[in-house]
């Protein structure tokens, strides 16, 4: 959260920031909870956190999480995410390996969060 809280005292009222990452179901993510990576227990806010192989530490975030972090630093999101559902919140694109014949998905959640405007 603290990167967007600097990001929401950054924003001038009425201000738009353009969140995008690696969204639930992506090939990290899949792995990671597959066992290749150990997992981080107790955070209610972020169960999906894990440590990848080269050790740094990584959350994968769903639309209304988002949506719920956004909140508490005073940013609303604008639909797409904050539908609830999150429909329309993730762009999938399936990848191959001709060679090894492999498949995977990698997965991205896309959200605009705007700082409200002062009244």
């Amino acid at each position: 959260t603290a990167a967007l809280e600097d990001a929401a005292a950054f924003l001038r009222p009425g201000g738009r920031l353009l969140f995008r990452d690696y969204g639930p179901g992506d090939v990290r993510h899949t792995r990671a909870l597959k066992g290749h990576a150990p997992r981080f227990d107790g955070d209610d806010l972020l169960p999906t956190a894990f440590v990848r192989r080269d050790g740094l530490y990584t959350s994968v975030f769903s639309a209304e999480v988002l949506h719920e972090l956004a909140a508490g630093v005073g940013l609303l999101t604008e639909p797409p995410a904050a539908e609830g559902d999150g429909d329309g919140a993730y762009g999938c694109v399936a990848m191959s390996n001709a060679k090894t014949g492999q498949s995977w998905h990698r997965v991205m959640l896309t959200a605009t969060m705007r700082k409200e405007t002062e009244s």
